[in-house]
């Protein structure tokens, strides 16, 4: 077996070590894997939305890049204050 420091051979080790780092890293950082969740919750989101909206006019609006930027915005917008409500929770 490889060690951290030399690369595994094959694509086939060298994505089992790429996994193993990132299940490492999603057990030990917060943040890392709170990021990780907010983006699942992103696509999502987005998937949700394709759905709900399935005639053929609306999928091409949702398929535009600026209303993709808009949905963008609002996730992290709701994202943000979903933090600053946190942070507002832990100094009152």
């Amino acid at each position: 077996m490889a060690t951290s420091e030399e690369k595994p051979r094959s694509k086939n080790a060298q994505r089992e070590q790429a996994n193993a780092r990132n299940r490492h890293r999603y057990a030990t950082d917060p943040e890392y894997r709170a990021y990780k969740l907010a983006g699942a919750r992103r696509s999502k989101r987005k998937a949700n939305l394709k759905q709900r909206y399935s005639d053929p006019q609306m999928q091409a609006e949702l398929a535009k890049p600026e209303t993709r930027r808009e949905i963008a915005s609002r996730i992290l917008t709701d994202k943000t204050v979903s933090v600053l409500k946190k942070f507002a929770k832990k100094t009152a």
